[in-house]
């Protein structure tokens, strides 16, 4: 089976980024430093986070409806938004969640999944 880059099950938005162009430690902390700030120019009520959801998907901002998050693979970076479904109004957040997801995707959209091959293999269109 083929692998791919990693993110959240349920998410309300995916968006993929060519970040091949990122070498250093450094130069992918000033990456998500960068989604930080362009996303919570989006939406103030957004907070810095450090919470892993599973084993390879980092979440690095929250509100009380959502987690958005990086994940990264062989220099492809998925940036998602999953709906909060571990609080009293999960019906709320998702609802949140919807109405962010346009902006979300004109902020961040950079590569478009357009599918998958048998082995797992996905394929991206700009």
């Amino acid at each position: 089976m083929g692998r791919s880059v990693s993110y959240p099950s349920n998410c309300i938005s995916v968006c993929f980024k060519d970040i091949t162009d990122i070498e250093e430690q450094d130069d992918f902390e000033f990456f998500v430093d960068d989604l930080r700030y362009q996303a919570k120019s989006l939406a103030p009520s957004l907070h810095d986070c450090d919470r892993w959801v599973g084993r390879e998907d980092h979440a690095i901002l929250q509100n009380d409806h959502v987690l958005i998050g990086v994940s990264t693979y062989c220099g492809l970076a998925a940036i998602w938004m999953k709906a909060k479904d571990d609080n009293e109004h999960a019906g709320l957040s998702e609802a949140w969640a919807n109405r962010f997801s346009d902006r979300f995707e004109a902020t961040f959209g950079e590569l478009r999944l357009v599918g998958r091959a048998s082995n797992g293999e996905a394929f991206f269109t700009r």
